[in-house]
């Protein structure tokens, strides 16, 4: 199940406990043609059922009169300008400011919903917090977590954060160090690291490294937990776990009968923000600088360092294709 799947489904949960203590139906006319509008009272919000000749809909609103949410037809459809007039209408008639028959009745009011006169409000509370939760998890994939400067070490280096994830650069950047801290309270662990040494010796083919990578590329095809990419140079940036299993590498190709398509997404995500932190760090460490702080973190610091972020920026670049 997706996310706006689930969104749906715990909106659904709304509709199907809201009705315990339902208003009568209040009728209006817009343009002519006659629409009924029910609320399903709430302390905080509520559902609000619309019918007319087009069809029934079902929004939820806040105390304010403000659709929050079109749940039937989702987003409103087609029919969300009509959703919008019948409900304005609706709250004209019912706060007075309606054009008025003479002798015309005032409208009805929405009883208020307590938790003596609603056995389920508290269900129903439930269910809204519960839709609330998934409108923001749903706004978290849109909106993803910053990346901050955490410090810069007296040692040398960087300590950036995205999220739960917290990234630990080395002084010239080519070593970093990702813990990922779960929700349960149990961390994992990765390793990212340039495998070069900042001569030109990264860039030259190594005959003896191709023919281990392909040994171990046949021989390990099966194990999810062996590298199984032949690698050429060693201008490459490695993935491993905390237990020292590389998951993946930015070079080289896959030779291996059986690829092993999840450990490379996770070690691309981690080299996103390997790259990702070492741009926010480079530039806090510069401004820090500028102004007459310590900020011992610089990629251009050592050869090695230069070759790493040049390597991962290629990479990572070629990811974003």
């Amino acid at each position: 199940m997706n996310l706006k799947q689930a969104t749906t489904a715990l909106l659904a949960l709304v509709v199907i406990i809201a009705p315990a203590h339902a208003q009568n139906p209040t009728t209006i006319t817009l343009d002519g043609k006659n629409y009924t509008v029910t609320e399903l009272p709430g302390r905080t919000m509520h559902m609000v059922q619309l019918a007319g000749p087009e069809g029934t809909a079902m929004v939820m609103v806040n105390n304010q009169n403000q659709i929050t949410m079109y749940a039937n037809p989702p987003g409103g459809g087609d029919y969300k300008s009509l959703i919008d007039n019948v409900w304005k209408a609706y709250v004209d008639q019912k706060n007075g400011t309606a054009a008025k028959a003479p002798g015309a009745a005032p409208a009805p009011q929405p009883p208020a919903a307590s938790s003596t006169n609603d056995p389920n409000a508290a269900l129903r509370e439930q269910a809204a917090a519960m839709a609330a939760q998934a409108q923001q998890r749903a706004g978290a994939v849109t909106n993803p977590p910053m990346l901050v400067v955490k410090e810069f070490p007296a040692g040398g280096g960087a300590i950036v954060t995205k999220g739960s994830r917290t990234i630990t650069l080395t002084a010239d950047g080519a070593d970093a160090t990702i813990i990922d801290q779960s929700v349960t309270g149990k961390s994992r662990t990765e390793k990212a690291s340039y495998e070069g040494n900042g001569t030109d010796g990264d860039y030259k083919v190594d005959s003896g490294k191709v023919a281990k990578g392909m040994g171990q590329a046949l021989v390990f095809s099966g194990n999810a937990h062996m590298e199984n990419r032949i690698q050429t140079t060693k201008d490459r940036w490695k993935i491993t776990d905390g237990n020292g299993h590389t998951l993946t590498s930015s070079g080289g190709f896959n030779a291996s009968m059986e690829s092993r398509e999840p450990q490379k997404s996770i070690g691309d995500d981690v080299l996103r923000d390997v790259y990702a932190a070492t741009q926010a760090a480079k530039d806090e460490a510069a401004k820090r600088k500028a102004a007459g702080q310590p900020a011992q973190f610089d990629p251009d610091s050592t050869p090695r360092g230069q070759h790493a972020y040049k390597a991962l920026a290629t990479y990572v670049g070629k990811l974003a294709q």
